[in-house]
């Protein structure tokens, strides 16, 4: 046992641990990253970090990143080479994203593994690599073109903390899996320097056993695991089971989405006529249906205007979700250039001649989609749909409105595909329903934005109607203690849900703040330094010096006024 430890943590840590933070970032970098793997993996990684910083820096630092980089992008290299038509270059595009996060949790991991040495509390040291950690993917979210899809952020394995995110945002789930991997990453280095057997002492380098090597007390650790223990408390007395659809406290409302099967239209690619028929054949079992994105094409918006006219009036009792790609006209070109394209949704139903709203994507999968669309940079907005009485329910007193259309109002919104990779806290209020057409290309693709799309309406507190027309594309209705997938593939669907009554557009606190709020667990570091900072200000070896001085003050008056009674 004393050999084994001193081979790996000493005589050869380069292979041992360099080798273990390798194979662990496979397993922890996933498509769907879970928090244990990914937990294990930052604990190494934290281990490892000195060893790299103190012999041949630049040749570990080098060596350690490549090694992470291959094992990050296994899991998404077979995903990777259907994204392009040339799979060559989807694999090249997949090895510099790689590289690209590993060089950002590398880098975190090395910054911090320089300052916790210098860092006097044991509190502010802890939770210096949690601040470091959220940090840096909190600002590759908004930075990197496919937001969260490749972030190192856990997507399974929390669900104790879900509770926080509405609150506080998805940053916070990276600050949770970097405290815990500080917390074991130092117990795990204090049993390596602090508990060596007698015997053992002679093999442990001087280095290693250095003053300068600072850990927390253990009384800060017990502090920090006792905070995150009690942070999972909540999570127990939450309610996950879906709302009652019928219920005075809720609104049943019903919907579908809209995926023209082949063996009924002999047709791999629906045309407007299939999703219309479709569209039409669901119509009397649903409030809203859904087109996938890009299901129909427009030349221009005077064929758009006049198609959704057809599907207004021929799908008749519910909205209708079209999505569609068009040629439009910039007014902001150069040489009023035409046959730019875009991507969007437009709300329609034959209860009103005129749009609902439209939509327009804002995010563009790169180079796939970048090359031959345009990206709007109009955020969504928010509309009201009024909610008619089914015929079925009879009409309790107040819980309507007044007669003749007893309705009641649904704020919906839209969101299109890779937009859902993105914080989506920009609107003025809480909608109740999100609209989210998608079109992917790989099962696992499909099944990472499923996840994304479901985080996004949780941190909202909103369902999500996800509406997937790839191959194998993952569709479903997220919310509301929902959160399974219908179905796999193409083939239509209608579920009923319910909708809290009455509907308090209040955003969330994340949805109102943004990742603003997070930053009250960035800042812990410096909070818990200030106490051991201010003694810098302070003259000799600071407070402690400033209370000896007291006290022996104090001694003397005492012992001065003891000789004035004596001699009196």
């Amino acid at each position: 046992m004393i050999r084994l430890r001193y081979r790996v943590f000493h005589e050869q840590p380069h292979l041992f641990l360099g080798g273990a933070s390798v194979v662990t970032s496979a397993f922890a970098s996933t498509t769907l990253p879970s928090f244990l793997p990914l937990l294990l993996h930052l604990t190494i990684v934290l281990i490892y970090a000195p060893k790299v910083l103190s012999r041949s820096p630049f040749t570990g630092i080098t060596s350690l990143w490549f090694g992470l980089s291959i094992g990050r992008s296994i899991s998404w290299f077979t995903p990777s080479l259907h994204t392009l038509d040339t799979p060559g270059i989807s694999v090249l595009v997949l090895l510099g994203q790689s590289f690209a996060t590993s060089a950002i949790s590398l880098t975190a991991v090395l910054i911090y593994a320089r300052l916790r040495t210098r860092v006097s509390s044991g509190l502010a040291q802890l939770t210096l690599f949690p601040a470091l950690w959220a940090c840096i993917w909190c600002a590759a979210a908004y930075i990197s073109p496919v937001g969260y899809l490749t972030s190192w952020s856990p997507v399974n394995g929390i669900e104790y903390y879900d509770w926080i995110i509405p609150f506080v945002g998805p940053a916070v789930k990276d600050w949770l899996v970097a405290a815990w991997a500080a917390i074991c990453s130092q117990m795990v280095e204090e049993w390596i320097m602090g508990s060596q057997l007698p015997e053992e002492a002679p093999l442990i380098p001087d280095l290693d056993r250095s003053p300068q090597r600072k850990y927390p007390r253990g009384s800060a650790k017990l502090i920090l695991a006792s905070f995150l223990v009690v942070l999972a408390f909540p999570s127990f007395f939450f309610n996950d089971l879906p709302l009652p659809v019928i219920s005075s406290e809720t609104t049943p409302f019903t919907v579908g989405c809209v995926l023209p099967p082949f063996q009924r239209y002999k047709d791999y690619n629906p045309t407007l006529e299939d999703y219309i028929r479709e569209s039409s054949t669901l119509a009397p079992h649903a409030n809203l249906l859904l087109w996938p994105e890009g299901a129909v094409s427009f030349q221009d918006e005077a064929e758009r205007e006049a198609k959704l006219s057809v599907v207004r009036g021929r799908v008749l009792g519910a909205w209708v979700g079209v999505s569609f790609e068009e040629t439009y006209h910039d007014p902001q070109g150069s040489r009023g250039e035409r046959g730019i394209r875009r991507t969007g949704i437009a709300l329609v139903s034959s209860r009103q001649n005129e749009t609902h709203f439209i939509y327009y994507k804002r995010h563009l999968v790169p180079i796939a989609e970048s090359f031959s669309l345009r990206s709007s940079s109009e955020p969504p907005t928010i509309h009201t749909l009024d909610l008619q009485k089914p015929n079925w329910m009879k009409i309790p007193k107040g819980d309507w409105a007044p007669a003749p259309k007893f309705t009641r109002p649904i704020p919906v919104t839209a969101s299109i595909c890779l937009d859902l990779a993105f914080p989506l806290h920009s609107l003025d209020s809480r909608p109740a329903l999100i609209l989210a057409p998608g079109r992917t290309w790989d099962v696992t693709v499909a099944e990472v934005m499923w996840k994304q799309a479901k985080l996004r309406a949780h941190e909202l507190g909103s369902a999500i109607l996800w509406c997937d027309g790839g191959d194998r594309g993952v569709s479903g209705v997220a919310g509301e203690g929902i959160s399974e997938s219908v179905q796999v593939g193409h083939g239509s669907w209608v579920r009923k849900i319910a909708l809290p009554y009455p509907f308090d557009e209040q955003p969330t606190p994340y949805g109102r703040g943004g990742n603003y709020l997070v930053l009250i667990l960035m800042c812990l570091p410096l909070v818990f330094s200030l106490p051991v900072a201010s003694t810098g200000f302070l003259p000799g070896s600071g407070i402690r010096r400033v209370g000896s001085a007291l006290q022996s003050f104090w001694q003397r008056r005492i012992r001065s006024s003891e000789l004035e009674e004596d001699l009196i």
